[in-house]
């Protein structure tokens, strides 16, 4: 797939991975892949490069159409919010660096979706940036600036993959809004 959602949407827009039956000696139980793709959003709150991270090494993560893991650095990449440095690395490479630090809590986690055939859940959640997480250090060491100086919140819509144990892709599409924005659905069963 290309880079960016115009050419996420000429590719036809679905990897077929997402449809591909896992065998059903691998199957994983419903609780298990939720607890899973739960660990995604528990390693990204406050990380610190030191959580246990459940990706697979090949693990491919797109954000409203753009890929930012593994990406080689090339002059005609999507804009998007990450380094050139820090797409070039995969997934658990990433999380590692402890450069997600700023994004403060990860609220109202729902998981509406879970295939256990296919391996996949889909969940929504809230991500907020108080503003405040502004310069801080790497797992490494190495000073940062977030960029991030005033409070918003990502609402956000995701999906994994997950084989073996392992997230093997995940997808998100997110919006901003206004910080502490209220899903509708936080005090629903």
């Amino acid at each position: 797939f290309g880079d960016g959602p115009g050419a996420l949407d000429a590719s036809g827009g679905t990897d077929p991975a997402w449809f591909e039956p896992i065998p059903e000696a691998e199957r994983i139980d419903r609780a298990e892949l939720q607890r899973i793709a739960d660990m995604y959003f528990v390693g990204l709150e406050k990380n610190d490069g030191r959580g246990e991270y459940p990706f697979a090494d090949d693990c491919v993560r797109i954000e409203n159409g753009f890929r930012v893991t593994q990406v080689p650095p090339a002059p005609t990449a999507g804009k998007t919010p990450y380094q050139d440095k820090l797409r070039s690395l995969s997934a658990r490479e990433q999380f590692e660096t402890g450069f997600f630090r700023f994004v403060d809590r990860i609220r109202e986690r729902r998981f509406p979706v879970i295939d256990q055939a296919r391996g996949t859940v889909f969940s929504f959640a809230f991500f907020d940036h108080s503003g405040t997480v502004r310069e801080y250090r790497l797992a490494d060491g190495t000073p940062v600036t977030a960029g991030i100086d005033r409070p918003f919140s990502w609402m956000i819509a995701e999906a994994f993959r997950i084989e073996l144990g392992l997230i093997t892709r995940i997808e998100a599409l997110m919006t901003q809004v206004p910080y502490g924005h209220r899903s509708g659905w936080a005090n629903s069963g």
